[in-house]
């Protein structure tokens, strides 16, 4: 009898780690969309934004940036003056304040999900 539980047991375990990983693949399929359309969406507005500020200053820093980040922050401005900071230094900064507020909108559940706490849903 105890072996008959058990290999109910079993099979109700097996059932749901099939479950699991069902729903798992979808999930990592949901993120893969989401991921898709971000990129998407950032590759295009970085061209339309490199397009309009070509070569023109639109911030001045600080601070002088060492050598390693200076193509992100003096990209296409001409001169030797690094405080000057081109248009992809601040759109780096602010992607990754944005990217995940567009993550939310074209999210898991569809575009436009519910904002509202789990408890209130």
């Amino acid at each position: 009898m105890i072996q008959a539980q058990n290999k109910g047991h079993e099979k109700k375990i097996a059932a749901v780690e099939g479950q699991l990983k069902a729903l798992s693949q979808q999930m990592t399929f949901s993120s893969f969309k989401s991921h898709a359309v971000v990129g998407i969406l950032m590759i295009v507005v970085i061209n339309m934004i490199g397009s309009y500020f070509q070569g023109q200053v639109v911030a001045m820093l600080p601070f002088e940036p060492f050598s390693l980040i200076r193509g992100i922050t003096h990209r296409n401005i001409s001169g030797e003056n690094f405080h000057e900071a081109a248009y992809l230094l601040p759109y780096i900064l602010t992607a990754f304040i944005w990217r995940t507020n567009i993550k939310k909108v074209f999210g898991k559940n569809g575009i436009m999900q519910d904002f509202s706490l789990p408890s209130q849903q």
